[in-house]
């Protein structure tokens, strides 16, 4: 299931821990969190919260970047961009598992 949690500055606003619980209800087992801002302190401090929330339910996070730069204009500067936000993110969560952990998987 996409999920617009992460997309945005107001997503980020207005997402809740109960964004997680509805949807583990609803028998969802995984969600894609798009991400469409630049990586700083604020969007990792959300998506931080995004991403133990749903392991707390059983959810598995999909960390996806929307590049749309990238998707209009793939020239070299904007390849560079994706690689460096991903760089970002991934030196951020290198030491964190993002598995829900077997007691909490429906």
């Amino acid at each position: 299931m996409d999920v617009d949690w992460s997309k945005t500055n107001q997503g980020r606003k207005y997402y809740n821990r109960q964004s997680a619980v509805d949807f583990v209800a609803a028998g969802i087992s995984h969600v894609r969190i798009r991400i469409a801002d630049k990586v700083d302190q604020e969007l990792l401090e959300g998506l931080d919260r995004q991403i133990r929330d749903c392991l707390d339910n059983g959810i598995i996070p999909i960390i996806a970047y929307q590049a749309d730069a990238f998707k209009n204009d793939p020239s070299d500067k904007n390849i560079e961009n994706v690689v460096t936000w991903w760089s970002e993110v991934a030196e951020h969560y290198q030491d964190k598992s993002l598995i829900p952990s077997p007691a909490t998987i429906k």
